[in-house]
């Protein structure tokens, strides 16, 4: 894991965050699952915004401004 950039925090997100990355709770969780896999985390272990970043290859501004400031906003 990247350390901290630009003193943003360790978030934890869960998939009721991933309305920027796919549009129905089935496919959110589904995309959670992936991201889990992909870092070999197991359940009680959460996924944090450097584990997206990471996955999606984005700057971690880039995630942050897609599953945050993107809160809300239709497709």
């Amino acid at each position: 894991m990247p350390p901290m950039e630009n003193d943003i925090p360790r978030v934890i997100l869960y998939p009721e965050d991933f309305h920027s990355f796919a549009s129905s709770p089935k496919a959110r969780y589904k995309l959670y699952n992936q991201i889990r896999e992909e870092f070999n985390l197991k359940k009680p272990k959460r996924i944090m915004i450097y584990h997206v970043s990471e996955y999606y290859n984005l700057s971690l501004e880039h995630t942050v401004h897609a599953i945050f400031l993107n809160k809300g906003r239709k497709r």
